[in-house]
C-alpha cells in the first residue's frame, strides 16, 4: 500500500512539474504567433510589459496574458493609443497548444481597460488599422500555417472606460466603471448572449444636448444573436438606469441603409420612488433613506426604419398615481402627485408627434401645483394649455433638503393657451400669463449677503392669436443687494416690429460685489449710480431714424479705485460723470489718479448707435490734462533677449476709416528714467484712417522739441512722415539726463553749447 501511495505521490508530482513547465515550452511560440498576426492584419503598433502563461488558472486551459498592453494608432491617430489595459487575458485549449497548428481563444477577460473610439467629421476613424492590401488579403486566405481563431464563449471587462466619440454626427458615449461580462458560443451564427454586470457612470450627448448625465446601468440581458442576418432579438432582459428598471421586447437588425426596430418598453415592477432615482439632485442626496409611495407604470414602442431618410413610429406612455415622497429629517412630503402624460406618433413623420399631459398635479407643502399641455402636431403646432401653481419659498426646507439656503417670498403663476403656433403665418394661441413674486428674500451659502426685497410682476398677453398683438410686460421688478437698490419696467409690443419701452435704474457698490464674487488677484472699490429710459421699434432702428428712438440716461462713479495683478500702480477715480442719449454721451466732472498722476478729462462722443449698428462714423473729442507723469512707475522689465530673438513680424496697425476723434493733451511734467520733460502738449486727430500728430512739444535740456507728423494706415503697407524739431538743447544737460548719448557718444561729456537740429522720419 506503501508503495502505490508513494507512486501515486510521484505521479501527482510530475503531471504538477509538467503543469508549471509546459508553459515554459510553448511561450515562445504563443508569443510569436500574437505578435504575427498582430502585424500581418493591422497597420498599428502593439506594446507590452510582459507576456505570461499558465495552466494553474484555467486547467486543463492555457492561460495568456499581456500585462500594460496597448494599442497606437495609424494615420492621423499616429500618436494616439486607441485601447490600453492593465492586463488582457485569454483561454486557450491545452490539445491546439500541444498538437494544433490554430489557437482558438475561448474566452477573453480585460482588467483596467481604457477604451476610445474616435470619428473626425470627415469619417475617418481610429479604429480604422487594418491592412487591406489585395497581397495581404491572399496570404492570410492561402495560409495553412499557425493562426488565431475566435471561438470564444465568454468576454469580461473589469474596472474599465469606454469612450465613442463620433464628431460626424456629433454624438459622445462615455461609460466609466465597466465590469460586464458576456456569455455565449461565439462560434456559432446564432446564439444566445448573456450579459451581466454594471456600469457605475453613463454620459450620453447627442449634437449637444445631455440624453443621460451621471446614470449608473445595471445589465441582466438576454439576446438572441442571429449573426446571419444581423438581427438581434430580446428574450428575459431587465435593464436598471440608476434604480429604475426597464424591460425591452423584440428585435434590432442592422440594415444595409439603417436600422430596423420592433421593440417594446416597459417598467415592470417599477415604483414611484425608482422613478425618482432619474432626477439627478433626488439620487445624489440620501436615496435609500428617501420614503416614497405610488404607483407607476411606464411603456413604449418603437417600430419601423431609422436612416436619414426615415425614423420609426413610436410610443411612450407614463402614469403615476397617489405619488408623494419625504426626505429623511424633514417635516413634510411632495404628495399626492399624480401624472399622466403619452407622446404618440403612429407614423413616423416627426411632424405628426402628438403631445398630452392630460394631467399634472402635485402639492408641495401647502401649495398645490396644476398644469395640462395637448400639441395635437408639430407642423402648426396646435395646442392648448394650462398652468395654476403656487410656492412658498420659506416652506421649500420643509420637504426638500436646502442646507446653507434661506428663502422666503410668495410665488404665484397663472398661465392659459389655446390656439395655432405658425412663425410663417405669424399666428401665435391666444395667451394670458401672469407671474409675480412677492417680498422675496435669497440667501445662498456661497454668498455672504442676500438679496431682500424682491418684487416681480410680470405677464404675457396675446387676445387675437396674431403675433402682432403680443404684449410682454414687466410692471415691476426691485431688489435689495447689500443695501443697494434696483428696479426697472419693461413693455415690449409686437414680435414683427418689437416697440419697447425700458426704464430702469439702481446702485452698485463694487466693493460689496468684490466680497460677494471675489475675483482672484484683483481688488476693486467704488460707487456707480445709473439711470435708463429707451423707447422706439425695431423698424426705426433699422431704418436709422435715431431721433425717434429717445434715450437718455446718465452714469455717477465715485470713490472707484483698482488694483490688480500685473498692473504695479493703482488707478482711481474720485468722480466721473456721464450722459447721454440716443446721438450722444458726454462725459464731464472726471478727475482720477494713476500712480502718482493726477488727471482729469471731458469730452463727447457722438453717433454711437449708428457706428455700433450700422457701421456709421463715429466722432468725439477728449481733452486729457495732468499735473505730472513719472513713466518710470510704469515701465516693467523685459527680457530683451528674448524680444529680438523672436523673430516675429510686427503687426500692422489698422486705424478705422469710420472714425473722426481727436485728442488734445497737456501734462505739466513728464519724467522719463533721469529725463525731465516740462509743458509737454498736443493734439492728435484720427480721420480716414489716418493719425495725426500737431503741434506736439515739450521742454527739456534747456530747449524745447516739437514734433507733427502723419500715420496712414489705408494702404496696404501703411506710411509714416514725422518731422522732429530741437531747438536750443543743451549738450552738458544731454549727457547727463540721456544714458544712450553717455554709451554712444561719451565725448560730449567734455563738450559745452546747445544745438538745434530739424529732422524727417519717414517710410512704409
Amino acid at each position: 500500500m506503501k508503495k502505490v501511495l508513494k507512486i501515486f505521490a510521484g505521479f501527482i508530482l510530475i503531471v504538477f512539474i509538467a503543469i508549471l513547465l509546459i508553459p515554459v515550452f510553448f511561450k515562445g511560440k504563443i508569443k510569436e504567433l500574437i505578435i504575427s498576426e498582430f502585424a500581418k492584419n493591422t497597420e498599428a503598433t502593439i506594446y507590452f510589459d510582459d507576456f505570461n502563461l499558465s495552466l494553474l488558472r484555467n486547467f486543463p486551459n492555457f492561460t495568456l496574458s499581456l500585462d500594460e498592453m496597448g494599442i497606437i494608432g495609424t494615420g492621423v491617430f499616429a500618436q494616439d493609443t486607441l485601447f490600453k489595459v492593465g492586463e488582457l487575458s485569454a483561454t486557450v485549449d491545452l490539445n491546439q497548444v500541444l498538437f494544433g497548428d490554430e489557437l482558438s481563444l475561448k474566452s477573453i477577460a480585460a482588467d483596467g481597460a481604457d477604451i476610445t473610439i474616435i470619428v473626425l467629421e470627415d469619417g475617418t476613424a481610429n479604429y480604422d488599422i487594418a491592412k487591406v492590401s489585395e497581397e495581404v488579403e491572399e496570404e492570410v486566405a492561402d495560409e495553412e500555417s499557425a493562426a488565431v481563431s475566435l471561438g470564444l464563449e465568454s468576454i469580461s471587462i473589469t474596472n474599465s472606460e469606454f469612450i465613442y466619440f463620433d464628431q460626424s454626427l456629433p454624438y459622445f458615449m462615455q461609460l466609466s466603471g465597466m465590469n460586464v461580462k458576456g456569455e455565449g458560443d461565439f462560434a456559432n451564427d446564432i446564439f444566445d448572449l448573456k450579459t451581466t454586470g454594471k456600469i457605475d457612470d453613463v454620459e450620453v450627448s447627442y449634437d449637444n444636448v445631455d440624453y443621460l448625465h451621471n446614470k449608473s446601468i445595471d445589465l441582466n440581458v438576454i439576446l438572441s444573436m442571429d449573426l446571419t442576418n444581423s438581427k438581434y432579438t430580446f428574450k428575459d432582459n431587465v435593464i436598471k438606469v440608476n434604480d429604475f428598471p426597464l424591460s425591452a421586447d423584440g428585435s434590432f437588425t442592422m440594415l444595409e441603409d439603417g436600422y430596423g426596430m420592433d421593440l417594446k418598453f416597459s417598467s415592470p415592477g417599477a415604483e414611484f420612488k425608482q422613478l425618482l432615482s432619474l432626477v439627478p439632485a433626488v439620487y445624489a442626496s440620501s436615496f435609500d433613506e428617501l420614503k416614497a409611495a405610488g404607483n407607476l407604470n411606464f411603456n413604449g414602442s418603437l417600430n419601423g426604419i431609422y436612416n436619414d431618410e426615415s425614423m420609426p413610429a413610436f410610443s411612450f406612455d407614463l402614469n403615476i398615481k397617489d405619488g408623494d415622497f419625504r426626505y429623511p429629517d424633514l417635516p413634510d412630503a411632495i404628495k399626492n402627485v399624480q401624472l399622466s402624460v403619452a407622446i404618440d406618433n403612429p407614423s413616423g413623420v416627426i411632424e405628426d408627434t402628438k403631445v398630452d399631459l392630460k394631467n399634472l398635479h402635485l402639492e408641495m407643502g401647502s401649495n398645490p401645483f396644476d398644469a395640462k399641455l395637448l400639441i395635437e402636431n408639430l407642423r402648426d403646432y396646435t395646442m392648448t394649455a394650462a398652468i395654476n401653481g403656487q410656492l412658498n419659498l420659506a416652506e421649500i426646507g420643509n420637504y426638500y433638503p436646502m442646507e446653507g439656503y434661506e428663502m422666503r417670498g410668495l410665488i404665484n403663476i397663472k398661465a392659459n393657451a389655446s390656439g395655432v403656433y405658425d412663425s410663417v403665418r405669424n399666428i401665435v394661441p391666444k395667451m394670458d400669463i401672469g407671474l409675480s413674486l412677492e417680498n422675496g428674500y435669497i440667501k445662498t451659502p456661497d454668498v455672504p449677503s442676500a438679496v431682500q426685497n424682491l418684487n416681480l410682476s410680470a405677464g404675457v398677453v396675446n387676445k387675437s392669436g396674431k403675433m402682432s398683438d403680443t404684449e410682454i410686460t414687466v410692471d415691476n421688478l426691485s431688489l435689495n443687494l447689500d443695501g443697494q437698490e434696483f428696479m426697472a419696467q419693461m413693455k415690449l409690443i409686437n414680435p414683427d416690429n418689437f416697440s419697447w419701452d425700458v426704464k430702469s435704474s439702481g446702485s452698485l457698490d463694487l466693493e460689496k460685489l468684490m466680497a460677494l464674487y471675489p475675483m482672484e488677484g484683483m481688488e476693486l472699490k467704488g460707487k456707480i449710480q445709473t439711470s435708463l429710459q429707451s423707447s422706439g421699434n425695431m423698424k426705426d432702428l433699422e431704418a436709422e431714424r435715431y431721433s425717434r428712438l429717445p434715450t437718455s440716461g446718465d452714469f455717477v462713479l465715485t470713490d472707484f479705485s483698482y488694483k490688480g495683478e500685473g498692473l504695479d500702480q493703482e488707478i482711481s477715480i474720485s468722480n466721473a460723470e456721464a450722459k447721454f442719449d440716443n446721438n450722444s454721451i458726454t462725459l464731464a466732472n472726471y478727475s482720477g489718479k494713476a500712480g502718482s498722476t493726477s488727471y482729469s478729462m471731458n469730452g463727447k462722443i457722438e453717433n454711437y448707435l449708428g457706428f455700433a449698428l450700422n457701421n456709421e462714423v463715429l466722432t468725439g473729442a477728449l481733452n486729457v490734462e495732468a499735473d505730472q507723469l513719472n513713466v518710470n512707475e510704469w515701465m516693467t522689465e523685459t527680457d530683451e533677449e528674448e524680444v529680438t530673438e523672436s523673430g516675429e513680424p510686427m503687426e500692422v496697425v489698422r486705424i478705422p476709416e469710420n472714425v473722426v476723434f481727436n485728442l488734445t493733451t497737456k501734462v505739466n511734467r513728464v519724467k522719463y528714467n533721469s529725463l525731465n520733460l516740462n509743458n509737454m502738449a498736443g493734439r492728435v486727430e484720427v480721420k480716414n484712417g489716418a493719425v495725426s500728430l500737431n503741434n506736439a512739444g515739450f521742454d527739456a535740456l534747456n530747449g524745447t522739441v516739437s514734433a507733427t507728423g502723419v500715420y496712414d494706415s489705408k494702404p496696404e503697407k501703411p506710411t509714416f512722415d514725422f518731422k522732429l524739431g530741437a531747438k536750443e538743447i543743451s549738450i552738458p544737460a544731454s549727457f547727463q539726463s540721456i544714458d544712450m548719448v553717455q554709451r554712444m557718444a561719451p565725448v560730449t561729456e567734455k563738450m559745452t553749447g546747445l544745438f538745434s537740429t530739424d529732422f524727417n522720419i519717414s517710410g512704409a
